[in-house]
Formats: C-alpha cells, structure tokens, sequence
C-alpha cells in the first residue's frame, strides 16, 4: 500500500507557518506541515500541556473540596499531568493508531502520533484559563461543588463561563483529533469517532471490572 505523501503544499499554512495559531484554523494542513518538517516539534512540550489539562478536566468532575490539600493538589497537576500525556499518546494513542490501520487507515505511527499530539493544542488556554480562576478564587475552583457553594452572582456568573469555556476547548480537542486523524489516515472522520468511541467503552469495562475485583 503506497504511504500518504505528507511533503508541504501551497495552502492556508504555507506561508508564516505558526503551528500554535494555525492549529485553530487549518488544523489538517498544520498536521501535514509538522510532519512534513519536524513530526518531534514541540512534541514533548504538547504531553505535558495535553496531559495537565486533561488532569485538571477530570479534577474538576470529583468532589476533591475539603479532601485534597491544596500542596497534594499541585504534585497531583504537575507530577500526574506529564504521565497522563505520555499515556494519552503512547499507550492509548497507540491502541487507537492500531485500530485505525485495522479499519483501513494508511498513516505512520508518527503521522498519527503527531495527529494526537497537536490536538492537544487547545490544552494552553485551558491551563492559562485555570491558572486565573485559581489564583482569583482559590483551588477549590476544581470542586464541581464550587458553583452551588458560591456567594454572589458576578463570581457564579465568572465560574459558570470558565466551565463553559473549558468544556468548549476540551471538544475542540476531541474535534481536532478526530479529523487530524482522519486526514491523515485517509479516513472518514465517522471511522475514526467510532473507533474513539469503541476503544472508550472497551477501557471503561476494564476499568470497572478492575473496581469490581479490587
């Protein structure tokens, strides 16, 4: 099977290439253009942003107020998010990257990897968004309890937008894995949001069974 040509094209990216700026606007065009030039740029960089990010998503989503310590809470960002990336991306990633190919996909390893890892671009603001919220009010931001238990409307009004708007990065994340991948793989993006979808479900059963034995 001939490999896909990923060599730079006259596009949307071709000139002043930002990879940073275009991955919001030209997201399939700034995946062929870093493989094409240094699939390892900014690769490292990415995991840990990616990986923080994701930490502090799910943080958010338990009822950590009142049982972590605010110096538990940062080791657990800053030492668990690097490990979150680097399993995001060589042991889920991986998996996934096989199920493509088993469904017909025609990428690398490393054109799929860098697929993975640009999409978690949107990863930056979501941190720079939480580092603002938490200096303002305090880690217990994290809490899912924090918008029921605030007084006055301007902060729940303030809290109620950073959720929203982290929600929207979080899928702009998902979004743009799914048609990098795609692209890159020559794929329909539907193959690929049902194989995410699969291999989600799959990792959930093993996980609750794992519970359930424990």
């Amino acid at each position: 099977m001939q490999k896909p040509d990923f060599r730079p094209s006259r596009g949307p990216v071709a000139g002043g290439f930002n990879p940073w700026r275009t991955i919001w606007t030209s997201p399939r065009s700034t995946v062929r253009m870093v493989i094409a030039d240094d699939p390892t740029q900014w690769l490292w960089v990415l995991l840990v942003i990616g990986g923080m990010s994701r930490i502090m998503a799910r943080m958010s989503e338990l009822p950590i107020e009142g049982v972590i310590a605010t110096n538990a809470l940062l080791s657990l960002v800053f030492v668990g998010g690097p490990l979150a990336g680097l399993l995001l991306v060589f042991a889920y990633g991986r998996i996934l990257h096989a199920i493509l190919r088993r469904f017909g996909g025609v990428a690398t390893w490393v054109a799929a990897r860098t697929a993975i890892v640009w999409s978690l671009a949107p990863g930056l603001p979501s941190i720079a968004l939480w580092a603002i919220m938490i200096a303002g009010y305090g880690p217990n931001v994290l809490s899912p309890a924090a918008l029921q238990k605030t007084a006055g409307t301007g902060r729940h009004f303030i809290l109620a937008v950073d959720y929203f708007v982290q929600f929207g990065l979080t899928m702009w994340s998902l979004v743009l894995e799914i048609i990098t991948l795609a692209d890159v793989h020559r794929l329909n993006p539907w193959r690929v949001l049902l194989a995410e979808i699969g291999l989600g479900l799959a990792l959930l059963a093993v996980a609750m069974g794992v519970f359930l034995l424990l």
